[in-house]
């Protein structure tokens, strides 16, 4: 166990040294007993069809990611490739009470005008736009405070394939097909490394029943965003302490794809946050860095509110020494105000995400 702890500093910067293949160590604390998981997988969608009522289908208009959480104590083989890579003498500069995590994972996002049916998009309606990423993250936690970094890298424009994708899926239900997509921003490379910090309070309550509130906040700095945040989320429930908040897709505030408690029991809490960036650049709105592209006047402070469940079931045993990993289901609202002038009302969509960790089990990377 000792050589773990003097190489959780060294974990840390071989995630971003590696694209983030680290995993965390030291269990042993009441917090997070070593028989915490395996690791696992989750998957994140977001969608503006996913809103009561609401059948714009316009700005962000979908969003998803599939994520491969690693286990801990660099267990499986990524995590014993990666903590082979770490020299010993990388000193910790973390105390005994935290943690670290890392995930892995690629994701797609979509953006359209409100206006889809023109061959030529209106010029001051938002551009067409597709980014396809592969991400990686590693976390630093302990029981009521977690920092996390984020590195993004992929492609933004027709090599993301958005475009085909969307009318592809319109075919399938019937939908009238997006025809500007022709139109969208030039392919791109995109890096883009995000951060976020969040701090629990409690506020009522204990182990079991109780309610709590964090204070939250952002930073990106890449040629696919540059800003900062800020924002606090009010969550009441039963066993809170199981995780972060539900996950969600930068540029919101992300939460845990994995769980910071024990893991291995039910979680079932409501929220509601408010949250605010001030926005230096954003690729989708500003246009491609290096070549001309549509573009539109981007606005600097673009608030969000959200509102949301989240329901974790705990491991079932089915017999012969085996277990059925326990879901992590969530659904958050996202109202998201105007980001460029012009805009006709915010964005409104739904996040539903579902993780399954293998706790007390095998690693699975």
């Amino acid at each position: 166990m000792k050589r773990f702890k003097r190489r959780r500093t060294g974990a840390l910067i071989a995630t971003l040294g590696v694209i983030g293949m680290a995993t965390g160590a030291a269990a042993q604390d009441p917090f997070r007993p070593k028989a915490d998981n395996g690791g696992g997988v989750a998957l994140t969608v977001e969608n503006d069809t996913w809103v009561p009522g609401d059948d714009t289908d316009r700005y962000y208009t979908q969003g998803m990611r599939l994520t491969g959480l690693l286990g801990p104590d660099g267990d499986g083989p990524v995590g014993r490739l990666v903590f082979g890579l770490i020299p010993d003498d990388w000193g910790s500069r973390l105390d005994d009470d935290w943690n670290l995590r890392a995930t892995m994972g690629v994701g797609q996002h979509m953006y359209t005008p409100e206006e889809k049916s023109a061959v030529v998009p209106d010029p001051l309606d938002r551009p067409y736009a597709g980014w396809l990423y592969l991400s990686s993250s590693a976390f630093a936690y302990k029981e009521n405070e977690i920092g996390g970094l984020e590195l993004q890298l992929g492609v933004v424009g027709p090599d993301a394939h958005a475009g085909p994708l969307q009318n592809w899926f319109h075919r399938r239900i019937g939908a009238p097909p997006v025809n500007g997509w022709a139109s969208e921003l030039n392919n791109e490379f995109g890096v883009n490394l995000h951060g976020e910090w969040r701090r629990r309070y409690v506020l009522a309550g204990t182990d079991r029943w109780g309610a709590d509130a964090f204070a939250i906040a952002t930073a990106a700095f890449g040629n696919v965003e540059i800003s900062g945040g800020a924002g606090t989320m009010i969550r009441l429930g039963y066993n809170l302490r199981e995780d972060y908040g539900p996950p969600r897709l930068r540029p919101g505030a992300a939460g845990t794809e994995f769980f910071t408690g024990r893991g291995d029991r039910t979680s079932l809490y409501v929220f509601a946050g408010v949250y605010g960036r001030a926005v230096g650049r954003d690729i989708f709105l500003d246009g491609n860095t290096f070549s001309d592209s549509a573009s539109v006047d981007r606005e600097t402070w673009v608030p969000e509110y959200t509102w949301g469940a989240a329901w974790r079931t705990p491991n079932l045993y089915v017999g012969w020494g085996r277990y059925l990993a326990g879901p992590r289901i969530s659904y958050t609202y996202v109202e998201r105000g105007h980001e460029f002038a012009g805009q006709r009302g915010p964005s409104r969509f739904g996040a539903w995400s579902i993780t399954f960790v293998r706790n007390g089990l095998e690693a699975l990377w």
